[in-house]
């Protein structure tokens, strides 16, 4: 299982973003070329242009080849346009992975790359009104259900837009194409035998979504032709702390005597997994695997995981955005592919 680090590159490049946001490299100073940068700081110079380009990307520099980059003051970009109002951030109730920890990491650090670049975001709630929306410079969908009538509305109002999606790359969408990650996951499982498998899910609606989502992407025809039978697949609501729904599963998994695996909508229930099977893994002799459907950046690796590329989705979130206020028209879908690390 690769354990998450912190490369050379991303220590690199966040110590001088804090030192141009902190003001200890002012605006108009030049920045040090690739060529000085590289041996200063021990690494190759091909890093050290990544560097400099992204630290361009985001606005602290002002990037033109041949020439050396110059410190920008922050949210002063000149490829970036200006909103004079602030950007309306939804966040919808209904969504496939309810629990999942990473849509918060991902609102949150989307609001700070705004901040950081000079924009003003404040959250709106999802039943805005036609007549609301001239109190913002555009909206941001971070959510993969919202009901179609409002995008329908947002779209319309010719302001820009841009929203995730798990189900197509439709206009103004970052589509987080999750059906390789979940290819992955089912030849996984086929390989570790695994011949049960058991989705836990916080609430009936997010079970219903996902399993809905899960047939419609092919994953279930890849676990049956792999001798994982539909009745093998088993959807269990379950809330950490609850004993009743605690006391379900125990049964259930009392009489699984094949390798079984865990799907969950966040690694919160891998604790709970770990400490119920500890004592079956005894009894029956039955082995298991804990697989995360999503996974925050931040949050530990215990078990297989799929990697949403969070920072990737707030990049093309961004570049989806702010595209379509320069060139004032819907802009084609971006496409990120999830991931999976066993």
């Amino acid at each position: 299982m690769p354990k998450q680090r912190r490369t050379k590159r991303t220590i690199l490049f966040e110590e001088y973003k804090k030192k141009i946001l902190s003001g200890e490299m002012k605006p108009g100073d030049l920045f040090p070329s690739a060529k000085t940068l590289a041996p200063s700081s021990n690494v190759s110079q091909r890093t050290a242009t990544s560097i400099i380009r992204e630290l361009g990307r985001i606005g602290l520099l002002s990037v033109s080849p041949g020439r050396r980059s110059v410190v920008c003051a922050p949210g002063k970009n000149p490829k970036r346009p200006r909103f004079d109002k602030p950007i309306g951030i939804i966040s919808p109730r209904s969504d496939l992975l309810f629990v999942a920890q990473w849509r918060n990491w991902l609102v949150q650090h989307f609001r700070e790359k705004l901040t950081e670049e000079g924009f003003e975001s404040t959250w709106v709630p999802e039943d805005i009104k036609a007549e609301e929306l001239k109190a913002y410079s555009g909206f941001v969908i971070a959510g993969e259900v919202f009901q179609a009538p409002k995008w329908e509305m947002l779209l319309n109002s010719g302001l820009p837009c841009v929203r995730l999606s798990f189900f197509r790359p439709y206009p103004n969408t970052v589509y987080v194409d999750y059906r390789p990650a979940l290819d992955q996951v089912g030849l996984f499982l086929a390989r570790q035998e695994c011949r049960c498998v058991i989705m836990l899910t916080c609430c009936e609606r997010e079970a219903k979504y996902a399993f809905n989502w899960f047939s419609e992407i092919g994953f279930m025809k890849t676990l049956q032709s792999y001798n994982v039978e539909e009745y093998g697949f088993q959807r269990i609501v379950i809330t950490p702390g609850a004993s009743k729904e605690l006391k379900h599963l125990r049964t259930i998994t009392s009489a699984i005597k094949e390798k079984t695996a865990f799907l969950t909508s966040s690694p919160a229930y891998t604790q709970i997994i770990t400490e119920l099977m500890a004592n079956q893994k005894k009894i029956l002799g039955a082995d298991y695997e804990v697989i995360s459907l999503s996974r925050a950046p931040e949050e530990p690796i215990a078990g297989g995981y799929v990697d949403l590329k969070c920072h990737e989705i707030i990049n093309k979130m961004l570049e989806v955005l702010f595209t379509h206020q320069l060139q004032r028209k819907p802009q084609i879908g971006q496409v990120i592919a999830a991931e999976f690390y066993p």
